[in-house]
């Protein structure tokens, strides 16, 4: 039957093994942290320091194709989504959502599902 869902993520939950590589400009930081801690799950932004967040998440996946990948960003781009889907994450989320919809993402990407969200704006679609 496969293996139970894990338990949804409670606010106050501990992210001891959830890497969050962005936290230092170091060029490649975010990489070698990742393969260092081996998370169970990623979370980048597409325009961090460094190397930037698509470029880290292509050469994570090389090392840890099996970590997801979550991308919470301020860009509200559905090329941006498409790109993170090219390399390998697993979600995408922009920095506009609620909590309650990262946890969300959080809690599909630990399932083994993906979560893939835009915002879509009225002057987007006016163009």
């Amino acid at each position: 039957m496969g293996e139970p869902p894990k338990p949804p993520v409670a606010p106050s939950a501990n992210f001891s093994n959830t890497a969050f590589p962005n936290t230092d400009s170091t060029h490649t930081l975010p990489v070698e942290k990742s393969i260092q801690l081996r998370p169970d799950l990623i979370i980048l932004d597409i325009s961090m320091p460094g190397i930037g967040g698509v470029e880290a998440a292509r050469q994570i996946r090389v090392f840890l194709p099996e970590v997801p990948i979550l991308f919470f960003t301020t860009h509200n781009s559905p090329q941006l989504l498409a790109l993170s889907k090219l390399v390998g994450a697993q979600g995408f989320i922009t920095k506009n959502e609620t909590a309650v919809t990262l946890l969300k993402a959080v809690d599909a990407l630990r399932n083994g599902k993906t979560f893939f969200q835009l915002l879509i704006s009225m002057a987007y679609l006016a163009r």
